[in-house]
């Protein structure tokens, strides 16, 4: 009796929970450059007992040929987007395979905790930063308050606020993603329900509004009593404006809408029967998690990388050049330091100088754009401790040149035109001027 129990617990619970924590651990010892333990990630563990509940009572393999693709693309090419979404496929699976088909929230869940997704949201966002501060100067504009917008900067009665990603409350976007997770998969449970495919996204497409909408009225809220982010309240009021205008809102909305009494899907069942696991489910696994480790090497030791077309010797003239193991070129003057970035796939993620220079300690300040030579280029001062530089970058494609993220990645994608970052940076203003003309011209 005992055995049977315990075989029956290890099934369900323990075999996919150990299976989940060595694909969690393989992944994060080949991404270890990329993976990093954040509040979001922690949230998201917190929420997985409640999205991972079954949805139906049928063993599915619904996860195995996408896992496979994956894995025979990551044979062909290096990303670790694919590879990361291999992982989850694999998870995913083994759940499946073990005690039924999991609710759709389960593969939002883990796409949101992908790390990915922190990346995209401070670097796809960063034209919202720069739309937010006009809106929120054109708000108090109207209130009669002497508010003036320049770039990421408002100016109050010339004192000088930046709407930087932790005024933007960047980081509580996924949050609030995690909590609508969290809430539409707890609230469908109580109520008996399924959400569709259609449903769960127009959720998370709701509570995104939400955020960004809560995120606004913080900023003004910041603005108005100039509120420092070192002053205790910079964090608080940013809590209580996702609890008021997000999380609130859109729990009430999904609380309405899971206990209407009318039509809405078939219920979901109440338990599952328990499986005895043959050694053939103990093989798929066991291999898919050898393929994963195999295929997860090429993290471990990347491939030296080409930078593409070679530069013209005029643009080299007056620079030391150098190039490191990841293909980034640098070239240093008196004046400037200019890095090129190797051309990526369009889905890859690039070296953002919003990434990489805070990585050496310097943080964004006065992000704007400029328009040098016709081109639309962003501009920024960098600041360390008593150290201030000026910094430009934009996409690159020989003839087109861009700012626009969306706009090379399709560039890139149908028209086959590969496009290098340029970040070129100087200690100087006027420095910063010239230098970008010249490699713009």
């Amino acid at each position: 009796m005992k055995t049977a129990a315990f075989s029956a617990t290890w099934s369900r619970v323990g075999w996919p929970l150990v299976y989940s924590l060595a694909v969690f651990l393989l992944f994060a010892y080949a991404e270890q450059d990329n993976f990093s333990w954040s509040l979001s990630f922690s949230l998201g563990l917190v929420a997985a007992p409640f999205v991972f509940r079954p949805g139906t009572p049928t063993l599915s393999y619904r996860y195995l040929w996408p896992t496979l693709a994956g894995l025979l693309l990551l044979v062909f090419t290096r990303s670790s987007t694919v590879f990361y979404l291999c992982c989850c496929g694999a998870i995913l699976l083994v759940w499946e395979r073990a005690v039924g088909r999991r609710s759709g929230l389960a593969l939002l869940l883990l796409v949101v905790m992908a790390p990915l997704i922190r990346h995209l949201s401070y670097v796809w966002s960063f034209p919202i930063r720069l739309q937010l501060s006009q809106w929120a100067a054109g708000v108090l504009q109207l209130a009669g308050l002497d508010v003036a917008a320049q770039g990421n900067i408002v100016l109050i009665g010339g004192q000088e606020f930046a709407v930087d990603p932790a005024c933007m409350g960047l980081q509580m976007l996924i949050t609030a993603l995690l909590a609508a997770i969290f809430i539409m998969a707890l609230l469908a449970h109580q109520a008996g329900r399924q959400l569709s495919v259609g449903q769960q996204v127009a959720g998370l497409l709701g509570m995104l509004v939400l955020a960004v909408f809560a995120n606004f009225i913080r900023l003004l809220t910041l603005l108005v009593f100039r509120i420092l982010p070192e002053n205790p309240l910079h964090e608080s009021i940013g809590l209580l404006s996702l609890l008021v205008y997000a999380l609130l809102p859109f729990y009430g909305v999904w609380w309405w809408w899971c206990r209407r009494g009318t039509g809405g899907p078939a219920p979901i069942p109440a338990r599952l029967v328990p499986r005895a696991l043959s050694w053939r489910h103990y093989g798929l696994h066991l291999g898919l998690l050898i393929a994963l480790a195999g295929v997860g090497q090429q993290f471990r030791n990347p491939p030296a990388i080409k930078t593409g077309a070679s530069l013209p010797a005029a643009a080299l003239a007056g620079y030391q050049q150098e190039q490191t193991a990841l293909g980034v070129v640098k070239l240093s003057s008196p004046t400037a330091l200019v890095y090129l970035k190797p051309p990526i796939r369009a889905f890859q993620g690039g070296h953002d100088p919003r990434i990489c220079w805070q990585g050496s300690g310097y943080e964004f300040t006065h992000i704007d754009t400029m328009t040098v030579a016709g081109y639309l280029v962003y501009r920024a001062t960098l600041e360390k401790e008593a150290d201030r530089l000026y910094t430009a970058w934009w996409y690159d494609g020989g003839t087109h040149k861009t700012i626009s993220e969306w706009a090379w990645r399709w560039s890139t994608l149908w028209e086959q035109r590969p496009y290098r970052l340029v970040n070129v940076t100087a200690a100087s203003a006027i420095s910063l001027q010239l230098e970008v003309v010249r490699w713009l011209d």
